[in-house]
């Protein structure tokens, strides 16, 4: 079996740089804390942290090292490890089997593997080493060898933990690359997520009696609920993670994370105030900033959400990590322009449409703003430099939905005659040649715009989008398509057409092999540009849940014993 496995994993790993694969091995860590050096670190930390319970002074130095994330060091010492345990059989598989974690940061996936099959084969029935090795293998992208490891893990040692999250997170990882791949039946591929979900269960109810369990292991049981949906049991795994002893950082990180689930369980309003004690944190994390503007303070009544508003702003100013983030300005400048200070929006507004002018969404929140306020010929000239900077790009599916929409905003702006509407008419005629017009018609420029909105989920794989916008943008009348690759996700259409399409949906028809279209609202019209930017930015700025997908579930931490 281990030169089967080891022929088939290289393969893997020749497929691709060692560059790439090492974000895949330190997903868990990233998700944690936001850059390289502390979330390696951190993940190191949930290594050693119960290892340590189990070992003793031996490997108390590796152990320490590699749970600071001081990778160099570690892999001196667990080196250092395996030159003495040379005449020992266990001894030696053990040692193999620490090298192999350590090397799994080091950019040595071969050398990492190696290790990790020769531990093996010298301890074939140590639990530990037959855990490492099914992260390894499941991290470097073999699943179907990942889990009967995994499987006779618990064989061996049924109350491991982690290895039934590993387990867990194997059969979560199978079943949306089986989905995407279409190896399987669909209702086969359902019940591994059903079995992920049971052995997550086991693997929370196994963790709760460990004594004084760090916080990182709380985290992480936590974020395998979060992504499975399981939103009252990721809510209780981060609610013990703050009162586990351990790292501040891991606190202040399952804070964060109490205010994600409550938000997706729909408690709603209940989370003002934890939102504000998130915002004490020494770290937020951009996601949560995106979670507070985006979806808490819209939801809350007009004196709360402006407080919230208020400390999310202060807080943005003085946090050197965000500072110069535009999409969090934009959110911001959004809900300060919907609560009426259109001023304070203006300059949010101002400061991300010049950090990317070429941006759809900067360009079209600005041009509104300054249309609102009266300052209609500055307003155009924003579309129209959007509209000059795109037309003589490379026409990718984004280029090609800009150009559109600052077409139809110019319209809208009433940029209709002379060279400009020319130039505008040409530039939308070449884009969309072998295509469906860009504004509607053969003309380009006629007829009403109209808006198709959609639900999609099922998707065959999220690298579909691309490839559907741009079916969608081949048909008749298309300026604006928009998809969330989620499911449930929201799609939207927009067309300027002569007349009202007799059947919506036939718009949405031919998608079926790449995702499903399971419900088509009424169509409605757009007769303005600020409500033609307006429906845009809502669509671009919208949040929804992220589904189980191989890019972001996360292998638990090697660990070191």
């Amino acid at each position: 079996m281990a030169n089967f496995l080891r022929d088939k994993v290289s393969l893997i790993i020749k497929m691709a740089a060692p560059a790439a694969l090492l974000p895949a091995f330190a997903l868990s860590a990233c998700l944690l804390m936001g850059d390289s050096s502390s979330t390696l670190a951190q993940t190191g930390a949930a290594s050693v942290s119960g290892a340590a319970a189990q070992t003793g002074s031996k490997s108390v130095n590796l152990a320490g090292l590699y749970a600071q994330g001081n990778y160099t060091g570690a892999l001196a010492a667990a080196r250092s490890e395996l030159a003495a345990a040379a005449s020992n059989r266990t001894t030696r598989g053990k040692a193999l089997s620490n090298l192999s974690a350590v090397l799994r940061f080091t950019g040595s996936p071969q050398e990492a593997l190696d290790a990790a099959l020769e531990a093996h084969e010298l301890c074939p029935n140590d639990a530990v080493v037959l855990a490492n090795l099914a992260t390894l293998t499941c991290a470097y992208g073999d699943r179907d060898q990942a889990l009967p490891l995994y499987q006779e893990c618990l064989r061996l040692s049924p109350r491991d933990w982690l290895a039934h999250m590993g387990l867990a997170q194997a059969l979560a990882f199978s079943y949306s690359a089986d989905l995407t791949d279409g190896i399987k039946a669909p209702d086969q591929s359902v019940s591994q997520l059903q079995q992920a979900r049971v052995e997550l269960e086991k693997a929370q109810s196994l963790l709760a009696e460990i004594k004084d369990a760090p916080g990182n292991y709380w985290l992480q049981l936590g974020d395998s609920n979060l992504l499975l949906r399981q939103y009252s049991r990721a809510l209780f795994c981060y609610e013990q993670g703050q009162r586990s002893p351990g790292r501040a950082e891991e606190r202040s990180l399952c804070l964060e994370k109490a205010l994600q689930a409550r938000l997706a369980r729909g408690d709603g309003a209940q989370t003002a105030a934890l939102a504000a004690r998130v915002l004490q944190n020494p770290v937020v994390d951009a996601e949560t900033y995106k979670l507070i503007l985006v979806r808490l303070v819209p939801s809350l009544p007009t004196d709360a959400g402006g407080r919230l508003l208020t400390a999310v702003e202060k807080r943005l100013r003085s946090d050197p990590l965000r500072e110069e983030d535009a999409a969090l300005k934009l959110s911001l400048g959004r809900r300060l322009e919907e609560s009426g200070r259109l001023g304070e929006a203006r300059k949010y507004f101002l400061a991300a449409y010049k950090s990317r002018p070429e941006n759809l969404s900067f360009a079209l929140a600005l041009s509104r703003c300054l249309f609102l306020d009266g300052e209609r010929q500055r307003s155009q000239q924003i579309v129209v430099d959007l509209f000059k900077s795109v037309r003589n790009k490379e026409m990718d599916a984004g280029n090609l939905v800009a150009l559109r929409a600052a077409g139809a905003a110019l319209e809208l702006t009433r940029a209709d005659s002379g060279d400009l509407a020319y130039s505008l008419r040409q530039a939308l005629s070449a884009a969309t040649a072998g295509g469906g017009s860009a504004g509607g018609g053969n003309s380009g420029n006629s007829g009403k715009l109209y808006v198709s909105r959609a639900t999609v989920g099922d998707w065959q794989c999220a690298c579909n989008m691309n490839s559907i916008r741009y079916v969608l943008l081949k048909r008749s009348g298309v300026v604006y398509a928009h998809l969330q690759p989620a499911s449930p996700g929201k799609a939207m259409v927009l067309l300027r057409l002569p007349k009202p399409p007799g059947d919506a949906a036939r718009l949405w028809g031919g998608l079926e092999k790449m995702v499903k279209v399971k419900s088509i609202s009424p169509l409605t019209t757009l007769s303005d540009f600020p409500n033609f930017a307006k429906t845009i930015l809502d669509a671009e700025e919208a949040y929804y849940e992220p589904v189980v997908s191989v890019y972001n579930f996360a292998m638990p931490p090697m660990r070191i014993q």
